[in-house]
């Protein structure tokens, strides 16, 4: 990272644009480029008297901006949630609060209305996958049935005991009843009612945004609509860290803030986290990605699977495309008695559904009946021409975990001996791409043969953004 009296030229052209220039700027930031620190220095360019907002894209990121930004009058740093929250606020009144549990509220009543025997518990599976829908639909700004069909089948979601047409009807009620209740308002909520209410945001003459590679289209309405018409807004991202699409991100977000926005670029090519030969292999898929000056020289080594274990140690990222090879990889770590773990929000819960699904009690069962639901799977998939390897990778890490168990309580076991966190112990962190991004680690394995053959930009996209993770060491495994 460049100190303050060593700006780079990139960087330095920043400041002047912010300081001097007309228009709006997007900010090409490659992968550990001092970009929020670059932000940061642009604010002192930034007169007094124009007010400001900074848009951080989580809550860590904004209290990382609170912490470091210069402190004045005119300046706001908030998450996009708090700018959508503000605005309902100022729509329906001081009584508007955060209720964390609505949608769930919201789904238990439903499904609740429908049950024969009041004593009946709760379908605590159906629940998760109805609010997991809900909530991909108000990141998309989606609520018709067709699309809603598409939505499930690209993210996965199993409509449990559900026929599939009942289960989107469902949805659509669902996102009927959250628009009613505008006192208690959810996390999506946030972002999904300013748009559906097309409600008024505060403007701005200068807006700073971060990581806006990441932004679903709710998210970037909230910007374009806080905008005053001589507004100047710079937007810091990444274009080819762009891999957030299965969450509802804009997969070409640089593209649309470029058109919305009529924006010119600048570039910010410099990563100070890679060392030399890290950065030499970033370029294959990112030729504008540079080296610092002064960086380490750094190491690609390439392994085969049979010595991966030799050279891995706690403390390593453990990198794959697809799920199913960590969680051969980390059972094996956690039998030889190595600490590791998977990292993959909501991924255990969405398995241990499966076997529930499945009422089998031993394995032999429990495995015949999940490949007649492949077989028909898979065929629902084809005929609407939908891709199926996100349901195939699923299928993949139960049998996966089905080796060596003899019943599904077995089963159960180890998935939840994957997913277990030890707080301050040193672990191998196993990883799909997608979910490691942002993070870092001296030493870095990637699994190679996990990646999909050809060169779509989403593969070149996950492999720079693999690549980058390391600081000096990275390891390809080979099969």
């Amino acid at each position: 990272m460049p100190s303050k009296l060593d700006w780079s030229l990139f960087q330095q052209a920043i400041f002047k644009d912010v300081e001097n220039g007309i228009g709006n700027t997007i900010i090409e930031a490659k992968a550990g480029s001092s970009k929020t620190t670059s932000l940061l220095e642009s604010l002192k360019y930034i007169p007094r008297n124009k007010k400001t907002i900074v848009v951080a894209f989580n809550k860590s990121i904004k209290d990382e901006l609170i912490e470091r930004a210069p402190q004045y009058s005119n300046l706001e740093i908030m998450t996009l949630h708090s700018l959508g929250f503000r605005a309902i606020r100022n729509r329906f009144g001081k009584d508007v609060k955060f209720s964390n549990g609505k949608t769930f509220g919201i789904i238990k009543n439903i499904l609740q209305k429908e049950k024969t025997d009041p004593k009946e518990k709760d379908d605590y599976e159906s629940i998760y996958e109805f609010e997991r829908a809900v909530g991909l639909c108000k990141n998309f700004i989606i609520d018709v049935p067709s699309k809603i069909d598409e939505l499930l089948d690209e993210f996965g979601i199993d409509t449990v005991e559900y026929d599939r047409k009942d289960f989107i009807s469902k949805i659509i009620q669902i996102l009927g009843e959250c628009k009613k209740d505008t006192i208690h308002i959810d996390f999506n909520d946030m972002i999904w009612f300013p748009f559906v209410y097309n409600l008024p945001l505060m403007k701005y003459d200068r807006i700073l945004t971060d990581e806006s590679q990441d932004f679903n289209m709710a998210q970037m309405s909230l910007i374009f609509r806080s905008m005053k018409e001589d507004s100047r807004v710079f937007v810091f991202l990444d274009t080819f860290q762009a891999v957030y699409s299965w969450r509802g991100a804009n997969t070409n977000a640089a593209k649309t803030f470029k058109e919305k926005l009529n924006a010119k670029t600048l570039e910010l090519p410099i990563s100070y986290r890679c060392a030399n030969r890290i950065i030499y292999a970033a370029q294959k898929y990112v030729p504008g990605i540079k080296p610092a000056p002064n960086a380490k020289e750094g190491e690609i080594i390439n392994i085969g699977e049979e010595d991966l274990l030799d050279y891995i140690r706690p403390g390593d990222f453990l990198l794959s495309r697809t799920n199913a090879p960590l969680f051969k990889w980390c059972l094996k770590m956690l039998r030889l008695k190595i600490p590791a773990n998977i990292r993959g929000k909501g991924l255990d819960k969405g398995l241990l559904f499966i076997i529930k699904q499945s009422k089998k009690k031993n394995i032999e069962s429990f495995l015949d009946w999940l490949k007649k639901w492949e077989i028909s799977e898979c065929a629902r998939l084809k005929e609407k021409n939908r891709d199926s390897s996100l349901f195939l990778d699923k299928i993949a890490c139960l049998r996966c975990l089905c080796e060596g168990v003899k019943t599904t309580a077995d089963l159960q076991d180890n998935i939840k001996l994957l997913f277990n966190e030890e707080d301050g112990k040193k672990v191998i962190t196993c990883s799909t791409i997608h979910g490691i991004k942002g993070a870092e680690e001296t030493n870095v394995f990637i699994l190679e043969d996990t990646f999909r053959f050809g060169d779509s930009q989403e593969e070149q996209n996950l492999k720079y953004v693999a690549i980058t993770r390391a600081k000096e060491k990275l390891y390809w495994v080979k099969s």
